[in-house]
């Protein structure tokens, strides 16, 4: 992707601040980093367990997602169907930490180390 965009823009293009990230699934994977904290955020404490399955099960949280009726966020909804992406999701990352969350999801923290060669 990252050679087709920058041969698509030409010379002028800044190749070097192009850093791409595809979400191997999707965001709530990551909140699988947490399953205590997600458990708290949408105030069912005994979720933890069964979040906590899920993720052995898959055997990392950027795994889960064998099917389109099992993705991360609808193993979520269905375990708490209150649950929100945009209120639940972003209170629960924060919770979790930058660290926890780099060390449960190699794609992402190996995107979050290109990004941090940039400074």
């Amino acid at each position: 992707m990252h050679q087709d965009v920058c041969g698509e823009l030409g010379t002028g293009f800044n190749v070097r601040r192009f850093v791409p990230y595809i979400q191997l699934h999707e965001f709530e994977a990551l909140l699988f980093c947490g399953p205590k904290e997600l458990s708290n955020v949408l105030q069912a404490p005994t979720l933890e367990p069964t979040l906590r399955e899920i993720v052995e099960q898959a055997g990392e949280p950027e795994a889960i997602d064998d099917d389109p009726s099992t993705t991360p966020s609808k193993r979520i909804s269905s375990l708490a169907p209150r649950f929100q992406k945009t209120l639940h999701g972003a209170t629960t990352a924060q919770r979790i930490g930058l660290e926890r969350l780099r060390a449960g999801c190699r794609h992402f923290a190996e995107w979050l180390v290109k990004l941090e060669t940039l400074a």
